[in-house]
């Protein structure tokens, strides 16, 4: 039976967590098929892996990365620092987990037993954080309850106020074609930020709720 393990991927400038993935194999290692913060944070900074858990089923591997994902948040919908861009599970945007994934968060969630191994590794990549309050729905994990409260510039590595977000914008959008790329470069310099990141707040990529 092939075994999976769960890990994580740390910028190399600060050692910061900035990914959460499961795999086997040599996924830890492969830059092929991921998404374009998870470039823009490599391009970047560089990254670094660790492989946290491992020798495990799938499901195991499933339940771990998602409690992971929701115990570090996402920078995408304003819950914290990943760059993920689901709450993970090995699928989609949105995605609708299994039902043997489902029964393992329930088992979790209710109080209910897990496999003793498995709530072994998920108190684990939790000790010392308090755990964050998930419920299963029809369609999948609802995201935590905290989540509206740490958007734009209410989030710890907001580099931007929502104010300054909006200007911005308002003013990209009204400069000419030939005068937008400066413009990019002068925000750059203004606000020590990457061009990727002043593309992505212009685009509306990130500081998605205004």
């Amino acid at each position: 039976m092939r075994k999976y393990y769960v890990y994580y991927h740390y910028r190399k400038d600060t050692g910061e967590i900035f990914y959460v993935g499961m795999g086997h194999d040599n996924r830890i290692y492969c830059k092929k098929s991921r998404n374009y913060l998870w470039k823009d944070v490599v391009k970047n900074h560089g990254y670094y892996g660790e492989i946290v858990y491992d020798n495990l089923t799938f499901e195991e591997a499933e339940v771990i990365e998602i409690m992971l994902i929701a115990k570090y948040g996402r920078i995408n919908i304003g819950t914290g620092i990943l760059v993920n861009l689901t709450d993970g599970g090995g699928g989609s945007r949105n995605k609708v987990v299994s039902e043997k994934t489902k029964q393992l968060l329930s088992k979790i969630n209710t109080g209910k037993k897990a496999s003793k191994e498995t709530r072994k590794k998920i108190s684990r990549a939790l000790k010392g954080k308090k755990k964050p309050k998930l419920s299963i729905t029809m369609t999948g994990i609802k995201k935590p309850e905290h989540s509206e409260r740490m958007r734009g510039e209410k989030h710890p590595n907001s580099s931007l106020t929502d104010e300054q977000v909006l200007d911005m914008r308002n003013e990209y959008d009204n400069l000419k074609r030939g005068e937008k790329l400066k413009f990019m470069r002068k925000m750059m310099d203004k606000y020590g930020m990457s061009k990727g990141g002043i593309q992505k707040v212009i685009y509306r990529t990130t500081y998605t709720h205004i």
